[in-house]
């Protein structure tokens, strides 16, 4: 099946390991998800904007973020 419209909800668990840490926090993954106008790192748009641009406006990909978690 292929969904190509409407509202779909994603889920990102973030991760962290003792031996490699991490600067990334759970606010800047999720503005890269889901933000508006995001432009942070060489981005173009959020997730979220792509899949709005890409179905013309007829799928709203969101996530939910949670963590990180060891």
């Amino acid at each position: 099946m292929v969904l190509n419209n409407g509202a779909v909800r994603g889920l990102t668990i973030l991760v962290t390991f003792p031996d490699t840490p991490s600067t990334v926090t759970q606010a800047d993954v999720t503005a890269m998800l889901n933000g508006p106008s995001y432009r942070a790192n060489g981005n173009a748009s959020s997730v979220f904007e792509y899949f709005q641009t890409m179905s013309t406006g007829r799928l709203g990909f969101t996530n939910d973020v949670v963590g990180p978690f060891r």
